[in-house]
């Protein structure tokens, strides 16, 4: 995943946004990427126009089916980034 390599696994394991992809709360999932558009403490056009582009792919994909298939699945939808596949 692009996301994860551009900010890094490290930066990454800990943070709300894996939290709420791991909980299935995909609709908090866009504000939570907008979040990460800083560098040094300000706002840099380039990863903002990413992240936007990040928010417009998460949007346009169907996500009314867990990775399993099975509706009642508790199978987390993202692994921990340090975790293998």
């Amino acid at each position: 995943m692009s996301f994860t390599f551009n900010v890094g696994g490290g930066e990454f394991k800990d943070r709300t946004l894996l939290k709420k992809l791991n909980a299935g709360q995909y609709g908090e999932v866009p504000s939570q990427l907008m979040r990460w558009d800083k560098a040094g403490g300000k706002v840099v056009p380039g990863l903002k126009k990413r992240r936007e582009n990040e928010v417009n792919l998460w949007n346009s994909v169907d996500r009314t089916h867990t990775p399993s298939g099975d509706a009642d699945s508790t199978e987390p939808a993202v692994r921990d980034a340090e975790a293998p596949p």
